[in-house]
């Protein structure tokens, strides 16, 4: 199986949830270029903007699964807006994917308040076909 990169199988993933793209390009990445290297991140954390017509916003931060306590920390350093952004409609995640046995994989977590404090719990482990049946 080719490698694909974290955006794109988590792409594939949220279309075939149902998902709709929220970005004139159609994916729904909203990355800045600062100059041909550096992107910025929506919100410094944001990768992937996505809405669904039930479960409402999802914001995601994606990422490989080596690296996704990094991305978790970097999450939560964003606490002020981070707190905004768990409305009862708004999910924020991030999802960290790896291959095992020729499989995709993703590990996801889910941030919430605890009193006014941002915090991160895992959701769940999973591949992409585990994923859309369970959903």
């Amino acid at each position: 199986m080719p490698k694909q990169s974290p955006t794109a199988l988590t792409m594939a993933t949220l279309d075939a949830l149902g998902y709709f793209p929220t970005t004139k390009d159609g994916g729904g990445e909203v990355e800045r270029r600062i100059t041909s290297k550096i992107k910025r991140d929506w919100g410094h954390f944001a990768d992937i903007i996505r809405v669904h017509p039930v479960h409402g916003w999802l914001v995601l931060q994606v990422t490989s699964d080596s690296n996704l306590s990094a991305r978790v920390t970097k999450c939560l350093r964003q606490e002020s807006l981070l707190a905004c952004l768990l409305a009862p409609s708004t999910a924020v995640q991030v999802w960290g994917w790896s291959v095992r046995r020729g499989q995709n994989h993703v590990r996801r977590f889910s941030f919430g308040l605890e009193g006014d404090k941002p915090t991160a719990v895992q959701i769940g482990k999973a591949t992409i076909a585990e994923e859309v049946r369970t959903t």
